[in-house]
């Protein structure tokens, strides 16, 4: 895991002692930290609710737009949490009216459309 500030990581942003660190690298994915850790927060036995998620999607609109590295950590946590069929579909619904795709092209190489998700 690789952690730098900015839309695209910096090593000398790593570097800087003390420095915020607003992203995260998670193998090709630039991840939203403060994001990752409500994800996190929210999360009760490997699961996210309705609820958590909709905690998620709120916390997005901050700015008006969901930005790249939002979209790319709500799929992460889509991937990394078992979500039941009201918490897929608020977090499909979600990215989808934020301007992200659940499916198509623009998916292509991210985690895929939450809502079809197997449930763990």
């Amino acid at each position: 895991v690789e952690v730098g500030r900015g839309d695209l990581l910096e090593p000398e942003a790593e570097e800087a002692a003390g420095e915020e660190r607003y992203y995260v690298k998670i193998g090709a994915l630039v991840c939203d930290r403060a994001l990752l850790e409500l994800g996190d927060s929210l999360s009760r036995g490997g699961k996210l609710s309705a609820a958590a998620v909709q905690q998620l999607l709120a916390a997005v609109q901050d700015a008006g737009k969901v930005t790249p590295a939002e979209e790319g950590t709500l799929r992460h946590l889509a991937d990394k949490y078992s979500l039941g069929r009201e918490a897929a579909a608020a977090m499909s619904e979600g990215i989808e009216a934020s301007g992200g795709a659940t499916t198509g092209k623009r998916a292509a190489g991210r985690s895929g459309d939450p809502a079809t998700k197997k449930r763990r």
